[in-house]
């Protein structure tokens, strides 16, 4: 470190490798706050690793333990074999830019790699408002362009849905399945229900938690994009609830506040997944990732001619949201519509 004087304003200054502080009237001011600043700054002994546990504890403190555990899980499994013993004040752009051509050379999603990139971005705009760093050797580091599928959404038709779920012989998952294609709820979300989130006399289900799996299993509240969200049961999907409520309640350790799909615990991340794709097997139909089920849902209230408003209210999404995810299915509706009217005035 070193004390300098401004010779255009005649102030003084302190210079180290990272940080330069300005403004000082005097020597002796400068030399005290440089002398403050070496006492206090971490730059010099912070290793990455020191600055990620630092940065663990804040958020285990202050933000929910799924945060924490993301973010940790994250850090071990693709930042700290390549960066965590080096120093803070020597990482470089180029450091951050080998993770991401690594990841890529790995064939990792461009969604998955940008999330790295944020968590190394967020961690090193941290030790800059801790005064650990001047600047963040993040700012030239661009995303990876996410180039999105051209190809429509896979979804199933009534039809084949009743097709595919008929093969289900495990009973929680027929309903599962069943509360999914005609809810348009998340699986997350479905699979968090508790006994008095619905009120099949007033016909609706409150979702107002949803499930998380990150080493650990546990029903968080909140949706994954917003607050609680009510939405009107139809008729088919009634009568099915009914008898997976006395179902669950022939079971030991069934209360109101148990869970809807597995009682005592909700029912395991994979299973869902393995479920359907056996039944799709057996009937002949394409496979479809459970997600899929919210989207045949999305797909079928806008092919029978609801608005984007509708859809976003039935599932809890804005406008914008759904007109983005399902713009292609407002585009068939409408060419429809127009062909209504051409065949109606044709003769006119």
């Amino acid at each position: 470190m070193a004390v300098y004087k401004n010779k255009n304003n005649n102030t003084w200054y302190f210079k180290t490798e990272n940080t330069t502080r300005r403004g000082f009237a005097t020597k002796k001011e400068a030399k005290i706050a440089e002398m403050a600043f070496k006492s206090s700054s971490k730059s010099i002994n912070f290793t990455v690793d020191e600055l990620f546990t630092e940065y663990l504890l804040m958020l285990k403190s202050e933000k929910s333990r799924s945060s924490y555990i993301s973010v940790k899980g994250h850090y071990n499994n693709n930042i700290k074999n390549l960066l965590g013993n080096k120093k803070i004040d020597r990482i470089t752009p180029r450091d951050i830019m080998l993770i991401k051509t690594r990841m890529i050379d790995r064939g990792c999603a461009a969604g998955y790699i940008n999330t790295i990139i944020t968590i190394i971005k967020t961690v090193f705009n941290y030790a800059v408002k801790m005064d650990y760093l001047e600047k963040s050797p993040c700012k030239s580091v661009s995303r990876v362009k996410n180039i999105k599928s051209k190809n429509k959404l896979t979804f199933w038709t009534p039809e084949q849905f009743v097709n595919v779920v008929k093969y289900e012989v495990d009973f929680t998952y027929y309903c599962l399945f069943n509360l999914l294609y005609y809810t348009g709820m998340r699986v997350s979300e479905a699979k968090a229900l508790w006994w008095n989130d619905i009120d099949l006399d007033k016909k609706v289900i409150c979702i107002s938690h949803h499930i998380i799996y990150k080493g650990y299993t546990s029903r968080e509240l909140g949706r994954k994009n917003g607050g609680e969200h009510t939405i009107l049961i139809p008729k088919k999907l009634l009568e099915i609830l009914y008898q997976l409520k006395e179902y669950d309640m022939s079971i030991d350790g069934y209360s109101e506040n148990s869970f809807i799909f597995g009682v005592i615990r909700p029912l395991p991340m994979n299973t869902s997944q393995r479920h359907l794709d056996k039944c799709a097997k057996l009937s002949g139909n394409e496979r479809l990732h459970i997600h899929g089920l919210r989207h045949s849902h999305a797909s079928f209230l806008i092919n029978h001619g609801a608005t984007p408003f509708e859809v976003a209210h039935r599932l809890g999404d804005t406008v914008e949201v759904v007109l983005s995810r399902y713009a292609h299915l407002f585009n068939e509706t409408e060419v429809k519509v127009v062909s209504i009217i051409d065949d109606y005035f044709e003769e006119m």
